[in-house]
């Protein structure tokens, strides 16, 4: 490049192997998209967190992993639709991968417990009492759980923005 001053989407200088000129960065703000980002992340979480709540219905078994393929399709949707590359987006992402967590593991108790009673999984959700929540997340809840939430929602908040660096922002400017 020439006599630009080469900086990082963060702020800082880097080497002239990985040259990003303001100007660069600033096209590729100009395309991001943070609404459909939320939207895109959103749907796809809670198309997996419904998933999750099936499958433990189905194998009448916990599957706490889900947490983690909520993150990535939170995070990969979020991406795709959303372009961003900054923090924003990571955080909305983190934001989203938490909540569709927290439905993911509660549609999986539900599942699981109709499974157990041999009900349908949509009869135990209609018929739930919503005072029984806390107490039902709370009893099922174990260590591993906080490992697959907080892993969770950090790969959610990772995979949710664009990371770049000078080789790869040209390309990026010219697909998008």
């Amino acid at each position: 490049m020439s006599n630009q001053e080469n900086i990082t989407l963060d702020g800082t200088k880097q080497n002239s192997n990985s040259e990003i000129s303001s100007e660069m960065i600033e096209e590729l703000r100009k395309k991001q998209r943070l609404v459909p980002g939320i939207v895109a992340g959103l749907i796809a979480g809670i198309i997996v967190a419904i998933l999750w709540g099936i499958t433990n219905f189905l194998t009448i078994d916990r599957w706490g992993y889900y947490a983690l393929v909520i993150a990535i399709a939170v995070g990969l949707a979020n991406r795709k639709f959303g372009k961003g590359v900054d923090k924003i987006f990571g955080i909305w992402g983190a934001i989203i991968t938490f909540f569709c967590v927290l439905l993911g593991h509660f549609l999986g108790m539900v599942g699981y417990a109709a499974g157990l009673q041999g009900i349908g999984f949509f009869e135990a959700l209609t018929s739930f009492n919503s005072s029984y929540l806390s107490g039902i997340l709370y009893e099922k809840f174990n260590i591993f759980d906080i490992f697959y939430y907080s892993c969770s929602v950090w790969l959610g908040y990772k995979a949710s923005f664009i990371k770049v660096n000078g080789i790869r922002i040209r390309k990026l400017i010219k697909n998008m």
